[in-house]
């Protein structure tokens, strides 16, 4: 699969961003240099109209975050509806979407991934369902279940998650992998490993393996969605602040900068899928710099 035609296109997660308002952290993520921002969806009409100004001024693309639905079947299912719907007033290019639980059966995931469809339908962008412990994707196996019986259904492809469920690089699930490689339409950048969805620091040697892998399973992301015709590969910053992000035992302060890691993945990424690409590679930005 050639892979030459699709533009790279690098959104920050909003977590860790937002606590001095919305302006502030839209601003954060422009100064930055990202194309975008992945964020959550204000419930309130004004802090929302507030939100899609700020990212309208800055210049970003937006991707919307599902991830609040939850409760019994009916409210489930309405929260779900209304969510996505206030998330296309944002004019994202995708609403991503936590979705259901990982306990329940699919007897209640398929109306929610039904709802799902109907508002992508409705709102004109793609509605996809990420790869997440808790949710109904939570593993590979699992998830081919679904793909397998829903052609409509399309993923946000966090393996970190993944990695951490199955404690394995997936070298054992080679086939359901490689099904929800072809299925997804955005990817999250973050590294897991066998204990934990995110690796302490992506850029120390002592986690080359699991980085290559993830590295190469992103790879695979771009060159099936140049093979489908898609000319952007829209790819979410996600290295976390704690509780992801190891804390100092005794002060309770994160051991990392969420912020660098980031910028040093976004370059790593960038280099290794332009080197893929044939195309000259971007210096990785150090971290601390």
């Amino acid at each position: 699969m050639s892979g030459r035609a699709v533009r790279l296109s690098f959104f920050a997660a909003w977590w860790g961003r937002d606590a001095n308002g919305v302006e502030a952290m839209v601003d954060e993520v422009a100064a930055a240099g990202y194309d975008g921002i992945e964020t959550f969806v204000p419930t309130g009409d004004a802090e929302r109209r507030r939100l899609r100004r700020a990212i309208e001024a800055a210049g970003l693309s937006c991707v919307a975050h599902q991830y609040e639905a939850d409760g019994d079947d009916a409210t489930c299912r309405r929260r779900l509806r209304d969510n996505l719907l206030r998330a296309g007033e944002l004019e994202p290019v995708l609403v991503n979407s936590h979705t259901g639980r990982d306990f329940w059966p699919s007897s209640r995931i398929d109306p929610l991934l039904d709802i799902a469809s109907e508002a992508a339908g409705m709102l004109g962008v793609e509605v996809l369902h990420e790869t997440h412990r808790s949710r109904f994707p939570y593993a590979a196996a699992v998830t081919a279940d679904y793909l397998a019986r829903r052609p409509d259904l399309y993923l946000t492809a966090d393996l970190s998650h993944w990695a951490c469920v199955s404690e394995t690089l997936l070298d054992d699930q080679a086939d359901a992998l490689a099904v929800a490689l072809a299925r997804t339409r955005h990817t999250h950048l973050r590294v897991g490993w066998a204990q934990s969805a995110q690796v302490p620091d992506p850029a120390n040697p002592l986690w080359t393996r699991e980085l290559d892998a993830h590295v190469g399973w992103w790879t695979q992301i771009r060159d099936h969605l140049a093979a489908a015709g898609r000319t952007t590969m829209t790819l979410t910053c996600e290295v976390g602040p704690p509780p992801y992000m190891p804390v100092d035992p005794d002060t309770g302060a994160a051991q990392y900068d969420f912020r660098a890691q980031n910028l040093w993945l976004r370059e790593h990424v960038r280099a290794a899928l332009s080197v893929s690409l044939g195309t000259t590679p971007v210096e990785p930005t150090k971290v601390g710099s």
